[in-house]
């Protein structure tokens, strides 16, 4: 309690105080407006925290390789270490030669991902010349956690399952544009149809009565992608037939993509 402060709530409203008991009053009634507004502050803090939390970690029940390793993967790695590139020598299509490792050693040693450098590196400090991707931007972190976890619980890979590359997504420079010009319009503070917001990751990521809006690793269950691959006379299509055509195959593709390898959103 602020000092001071009880002996000023005590004083009947109509007494007149001495000119330094005021102060003093006046100074303890602006002390504890302080401390409540600090104390809203952090609980708003709190709260932003839990939000974000909720959607930029969703726990993942169990490590897929299919669904949650392969995009990664695939996007973020193979490119470089493939059958025609094969960077420090290493290898990162197949299996066996993922478990081979390179010039530095295994990239896998499962169950130990503190001494995989498959996921090392992905955890080093941006400036660090060793991170990777060397280029781009650096994974999200739940993209290393989830790197981190198939280690752990073993590294499981289907025999037979090749990765090739594919074409990383990245929201700045591929997603925004889209959200940007077919869906914030009716999606964003003030005008949320439907209660979605697409203006702003938190809401972006909020699980709504109809179901969520975007599931990381699985746009087959995220919204904002299965609506657009609507049949053009669906009246559940989005963006609506009243605000222009559908979106091209090359956009939704681009939805597809970005969900699959994670939905990072910076």
């Amino acid at each position: 309690m602020v000092k001071g402060w009880d002996k000023c709530v005590s004083r009947p409203k109509t007494l007149f105080l001495r000119h330094s008991e005021a102060n003093r009053c006046s100074l303890a009634v602006k002390q504890r407006e302080m401390m409540k507004l600090q104390t809203n502050l952090v609980a708003t803090a709190i709260l932003a925290m839990t939000v974000t939390t909720a959607w930029s970690q969703a726990e993942i029940e169990e490590v897929d390789f299919s669904k949650h390793v392969k995009p990664i993967l695939e996007s973020a790695c193979v490119s470089c270490h493939n059958p025609d590139q094969e960077d420090g020598e290493l290898r990162l299509d197949t299996r066996i030669q993922t478990y081979r490792g390179g010039e530095g050693g295994p990239a896998v040693i499962r169950g130990n991902p503190e001494k995989s450098s498959l996921y090392t590196r992905t955890v080093l400090p941006e400036d660090d010349p060793d991170i990777m991707p060397p280029e781009g931007p650096t994974l999200s972190k739940q993209q290393t956690e989830i790197l981190r976890r198939w280690i752990e619980e073993g590294a499981q890979w289907p025999r037979g399952e090749t990765l090739e590359t594919t074409t990383r997504i990245h929201f700045t420079e591929h997603v925004q544009p889209i959200l940007e010009l077919n869906c914030v319009s009716c999606h964003r503070e003030g005008n949320a149809d439907g209660g979605l917001r697409l203006d702003v990751k938190s809401e972006a990521f909020a699980d709504l009565e109809e179901g969520p809006s975007i599931t990381p690793f699985e746009p087959e269950h995220s919204r904002t992608y299965t609506t657009t691959v609507l049949p053009a006379d669906d009246p559940a299509i989005m963006p609506p037939k009243s605000e222009g055509e559908p979106l091209s195959e090359s956009k939704t593709q681009i939805l597809k993509s970005w969900i699959r390898q994670g939905a990072v959103w910076p």
